[in-house]
């Protein structure tokens, strides 16, 4: 009975503080997406999660991820997006760029630790 309850706490602290990474990293994402030279750059930070986690990109132009590390040694540095057959072990500090292409209106990317907890999204409009 009390290795049950053990667990159960374990589960429930994992569980809240799963929800407040994802409380605070579930912004717009506006502040992460500037033009440079006609290319659109997504900047996200990659530290306990990946923010802003979700994020609303324009469509029919070209466009750069850009992950950025600061001390980073948890599972964010594995990073995934399948959709694309991406997998990159990310520098525990520094930035990595990826260049997704021009994406069309409606469609969507996701990133994920390779473990699969933290997730990103990026939706073009």
């Amino acid at each position: 009975m009390k290795q049950l309850l053990i667990i159960l706490g374990s589960f429930a602290i994992a569980f809240v503080i799963i929800l407040v990474s994802f409380s605070s990293s579930s912004v717009d994402g506006g502040d992460a997406v500037r033009t440079e030279n006609d290319v659109q750059i997504i900047h996200v930070l990659a530290r306990g999660g990946y923010t802003p986690s979700q994020i609303t990109a324009k469509a029919g132009v070209p466009t750069r991820l850009e992950i950025e590390t600061k001390g980073t040694y948890d599972c964010s540095a594995a990073f995934v997006i399948p959709q694309l057959s991406y997998q990159k072990m990310l520098p525990s500090s520094g930035v990595t760029t990826l260049d997704l292409g021009v994406r069309s209106s409606g469609s969507s990317l996701t990133g994920l630790c390779a473990m699969g907890m933290y997730s990103l999204q990026i939706r073009f409009e």
